[in-house]
């Protein structure tokens, strides 16, 4: 059985939690790195407040729903440029491969899986302000927040079964991809 993450998120929403509890940030520059940083970090709700859905009228629900993290081993910047209103923002993964959940109550409490696939992976944000100046990145559920990062990772590593505690220290042997 495979966990299902769903996010949600809704722009123009006015959600005084989100608004009082943590200030969104002013620049892109300072958007984009507390988003990676959420992001890699597993903190999904964090992550999710830095989406705006889809500018229709009226605003629709950002519906995001993935299977698998992908394990990371960095992420960074590597590009940006800007199109009219819209700031443009490449996002490079270095990723180690996927991660997933099984019945903890038919497998035990070995209920992780991971599956090597190191590769390099560049996701595009395109970070814009909304009708009421909030700035954000637009929904694109193509590349949902389900990237975590080695230090998180490492404290679910004891959950591995066999096999899968073989595919990731393969894994972490392998070089960087450039």
């Amino acid at each position: 059985m495979c966990l299902v993450f769903a996010l949600s998120c809704q722009r123009g929403r006015s959600d005084s939690s989100l608004d009082s509890n943590r200030s969104i940030p002013a620049t892109v520059d300072t958007l984009v790195a507390a988003y990676i940083t959420a992001d890699t970090a597993g903190d999904f709700t964090r992550a999710i407040s830095y989406i705006l859905a889809a500018d229709e009228s009226p605003p629709t629900p950002c519906n995001m729903a993935f299977e698998t993290e992908e394990i990371v081993r960095t992420a960074s910047v590597v590009g940006r440029r800007v199109i009219g209103d819209t700031s443009v923002i490449a996002v490079k993964y270095d990723v180690l491969g996927e991660s997933w959940g099984e019945d903890r109550r038919l497998v035990g409490p070995r209920d992780l899986r991971f599956g090597e696939n190191v590769r390099a992976k560049t996701e595009t944000l395109e970070v814009v302000r909304d009708s009421s100046g909030r700035l954000g990145i637009v929904c694109n559920p193509s590349a949902p927040p389900n990237h975590r990062g080695l230090s998180i990772w490492m404290q679910a590593v004891p959950r591995l079964n066999d096999s899968s505690l073989a595919h990731w220290k393969s894994a972490l042997r392998r070089r960087r991809p450039r």
